[in-house]
């Protein structure tokens, strides 16, 4: 059992080391991302992008989710708990008051990222916002690793001291 335990502890030692590791990559995906944005706020200049430019309906583009199910209990999803809402074109002039949307069902079933903020920009994204968005992206990913490795540390922590009746004493 000394063995045992031995190993466990070397475990609870890796994953802490590997916890501190991912903790890192987030603060630096983090920090490039906020100074992709400024450059980015920067290079487009004052008044570029206004609050009436942004949408009024604000949702997650992803959402985290825990499953306890296997071993990762943390995990990223793209949201699709949103559908997409349903856009329609408006005739204008003497055409109608109605609405059409054969046309543009078509397109917007295969657009994905309906709720993409890069699409405020149109076709003209500056390409320190989009390396933003990409940090950003990572950095969450860095963060559900992190939180799946700190669950593996505190199980394994438990495990070691159901085995070991010195660290009882030791508590108390």
């Amino acid at each position: 059992e000394p063995g045992d335990a031995d190993s466990k502890l070397l475990s609870i030692l890796s994953q802490t080391d590997e916890f501190y590791a991912e903790q890192q990559r987030i603060a630096k995906a983090i920090r490039k991302g906020f100074l992709n944005m400024a450059k980015a706020r920067q290079s487009l200049g004052r008044g570029s992008l206004t609050a009436l430019d942004c949408r009024e309906n604000v949702c997650a583009q992803f959402t985290i989710d825990a499953h306890t199910d296997c071993d990762d209990i943390w995990r990223r999803h793209s949201d699709t708990l949103n559908a997409p809402e349903e856009k329609a074109l408006r005739r204008r002039g003497a055409g109608g008051n109605g609405k059409t949307n054969e046309d543009i069902q078509s397109v917007s079933e295969g657009a994905e990222d309906h709720n993409d903020p890069m699409l405020l920009f149109g076709g003209l994204v500056p390409p320190p916002m989009r390396r933003a968005g990409q940090e950003f992206t990572a950095a969450i990913e860095h963060i559900v690793t992190a939180a799946n490795l700190a669950a593996k540390i505190i199980e394994s922590e438990k495990e070691l001291r159901d085995r070991s009746p010195n660290t009882q004493e030791t508590d108390k």
